[in-house]
């Protein structure tokens, strides 16, 4: 929790990104779910100079052992295009490798065109559509 600071920051530019609104309680309930011990969500924070400059989250899906979902993988508007987001990417990706995860699954919202042609380029392919959403899947076997 010490990086409680930047992670709300983050989160407030993830929200306004979404055209959504910051909820404080909403964001302390969601860290608190997501940063218990053996949990099944990863929760990680990319650092530069000792500021918080990215965030990502995997959650473990209970019924299949070898699947997870790629809950977030966001970068501060100051710090993107340049290469902070592949860095996260590989390693969450290693990450969930490591732990027997075969498949990942993320989910993009149709107004984020962007989001979709981003995680393209690291080899997830649309799975199928839920509107508003696409289901993108990645194999890492």
């Amino acid at each position: 929790m010490d990086d409680v600071d930047g992670i709300r920051r983050l989160t407030q530019q993830l929200v306004q990104y979404r055209g959504k609104i910051f909820n404080e309680e909403r964001f302390i309930f969601g860290l608190r779910k997501r940063t218990k011990p053996n949990s099944r969500h990863h929760f990680f924070v990319c650092t530069q100079n000792g500021e918080i400059v990215g965030m990502t989250l995997a959650e473990l899906i209970p019924s299949c052992k070898t699947e997870a979902y790629l809950n977030t993988l966001f970068v501060d508007k100051a710090h993107q295009r340049q290469g902070v987001g592949r860095k996260m990417f590989n390693f969450i990706m290693d990450y969930l490798r490591d732990l027997g995860i075969e498949t990942v699954f993320i989910n993009i919202h149709k107004n984020q065109p962007m989001e979709e042609t981003f995680f393209e380029k690291f080899g997830f392919k649309v799975d199928f559509e839920l509107k508003p959403f696409t289901c993108m899947v990645k194999h890492l076997t």
